[in-house]
């Protein structure tokens, strides 16, 4: 059932049309209309582009490797492109078993200095989330977010509970408690009021590259408290005002301009195969997706269970309210931009849109109590059919969202960037079953307090050094009687005493170093190897690989 929007809201929100109409191509005219807004929100320019910032900041993680926008690519639909490997052992916490889930992976899990500490799961690689992440585009119009629809309406403070919008809030409420998740953005125990602090101490998408114009003009070398000044009146940062200009800017990434928005406007007509697919859509899908029907009503709003997996490695929706007739439920999804959006379902399970057309020829493929809606669908696809479906489906394109074309373009992450460290050779184990691996690396910017190498998969309890050089050797050399990269001229030594336990009895290493806030230092090349003392390795030392990065 869609919900009925005050009209007074419905007011404010067709008021800030002309405001926004500054972040669209003047020569496209949008079909959806304005989304709705809290009227304690509305959605200026100025709100926009400040959450357009914090949304492509990586430096809004305590890691300073995540962004909002690591797990909502444009270019691929407003999910994750990362799910393809990114995954989650499910209920069994075994990898490699059927109830694996491809989701999102975010940061390691790690204290406050930047110290990392293991996962009984993920060890010291990035935790990742047991769903996709869904798309933001066109999330304005939903009233409750998530898979599950644990963000509602109301937007409370995360952690006092405290009312803070009554309404049409649940961008703000989904955005409130992303950065102090420590299995996504943030370190252990971190507040909204440390983050806050932090933040104001941060020069505006320092990491990012590839700044898009606007945006860029925004941001004008001001520091985020003049842009909370710009955005709000005054530079005062706190959740309330994070989450209302992460909403404002969501609020902004609107998909109307596909071909099926075309033809719904009566401009363009679908081809033959997606027009004889619309029609099988309105037949079998439309009951759920009931958002594709018209312009008017942009959102489904709804729940229901599709039987991808056995209810018992997921309730969905229960969870949230507690109904056992929301048990195995999950949000139906819009399908704008889907053709772009794989792999598909809650957990990744699907790799391909005629998969997914065969799962519903199938009727799903776990009980109990499969929706009515999808049984019913068993047996009745040809695989003509399935084509035209396909094309409907792809029909459903945003050619701005695919191209990250504006309002959809976004700045370049650091991640993404040529500054994110690699490893150059292997490591050494000789007879030892350790074979050290380097992860968990922070960017090497210069003023980096928290830079944090790591290494796992080494002896426990072993004495081992860090050592740091600003050279390396044209070709692979011998340090220690291992191999390495490290050219000895400018090396720097690190003491690190003895490796730490893993969950799974394995040791790990950890060092947090300070990059001096030096400018003299950008561009400047670092390698770096890690040696452990092993009684069955060459020389009674396992190493890891030489690792390097750029100071920027």
């Amino acid at each position: 059932m869609i919900r009925r929007i005050p009209l007074r809201v419905a007011l404010l929100a067709l008021s800030s049309t002309s405001v926004l109409a500054q972040a669209f191509p003047p020569h496209q005219p949008a079909y959806m209309p304005a989304p709705p807004a809290p009227p304690e929100n509305p959605t200026t320019l100025e709100r926009s582009l400040l959450g357009k910032a914090l949304f492509w900041d990586e430096q809004l993680s305590s890691s300073r490797t995540v962004a909002c926008g690591t797990c909502h690519r444009p270019d691929h639909g407003g999910c994750d492109p990362r799910t393809t490997e990114s995954m989650h052992p499910g209920m069994d916490g075994a990898m490699g078993t059927a109830d694996d889930a491809r989701g999102s992976a975010g940061v390691t899990r790690h204290a406050k200095d930047g110290d990392c500490k293991p996962s009984e799961m993920f060890g010291l690689r990035p935790q990742v989330t047991r769903r996709r992440a869904l798309p933001v585009i066109n999330a304005a119009y939903e009233t409750e977010l998530m898979w599950d629809g644990r963000a509602g309406s109301s937007f409370h403070h995360p952690e006092t509970k405290q009312l803070l919008l009554p309404e049409l809030a649940a961008l703000e409420e989904q955005a409130s408690h992303t950065p102090v998740d420590p299995s996504k953005m943030a370190h252990l125990g971190r507040t909204w009021e440390e983050a806050a602090r932090e933040l104001a101490t941060l020069r505006p998408l320092a990491l990012a590259s590839d700044v898009p114009g606007d945006l860029a003009s925004f941001l004008q070398n001001r520091t985020y408290e003049q842009l909370f000044t710009a955005a709000f009146g005054s530079p005062r940062i706190d959740v309330t005002r994070v989450a209302m200009a992460l909403a404002a800017y969501q609020r902004t990434l609107i998909s109307d301009q596909s071909d099926l928005d075309l033809a719904l406007a009566g401009v363009r007509r679908l081809s033959d195969s997606a027009h004889r697919g619309h029609a099988l859509f309105e037949k079998h899908c439309a009951s759920c997706h009931s958002d594709l029907q018209s312009h008017e009503h942009p959102a489904t709003n709804d729940f229901r269970r599709t039987g991808v997996r056995p209810i018992d490695e997921d309730v969905g929706r229960y969870a949230v309210t507690g109904n056992p007739e929301d048990l195995g439920k999950f949000k139906v999804p819009s399908l704008r931009n889907v053709a772009l959006r794989t792999p598909y379902m809650h957990n990744g399970g699907i790799p391909t849109l005629r998969a997914v057309l065969d799962f519903y020829d199938r009727g799903g493929d776990h009980g109990p109590a499969i929706d009515p809606l999808v049984s019913a669908i068993r047996g009745k696809l040809s695989d003509e059919d399935k084509d035209d479906l396909i094309a409907f489906l792809q029909s459903l394109t945003d050619p701005r969202v695919e191209h990250s074309e504006p309002p959809f373009d976004r700045p370049r992450l650091w991640t993404e960037g040529p500054h994110v460290p690699v490893r150059l050779g292997s490591p050494t184990s000789g007879s030892s079953p350790y074979a050290p691996q380097v992860i968990a690396l922070s960017p090497p910017f210069h003023g980096n307090r928290k830079f944090t190498v790591a290494a796992e998969n080494v002896p426990p309890g072993a004495e081992h050094s860090l050592f740091l050089d600003f050279a390396r050797l044209p070709t692979q050399g011998v340090m220690l009687g291992h191999p390495t990269f490290l050219a000895g001229s400018q090396l720097r030594y690190y003491g690190c005493g003895k490796t730490r336990s893993m969950p799974d009895g394995s040791g790990y290493a950890s060092k947090t170093l300070e990059v001096p806030a030096d400018p003299f230092l950008i561009g400047l090349r670092i390698y770096g190897q890690w040696f452990f003392e092993d009684p069955r390795g060459p020389n009674g030392l396992v190493s890891s690989a030489t690792f390097t990065s750029v100071v920027f």
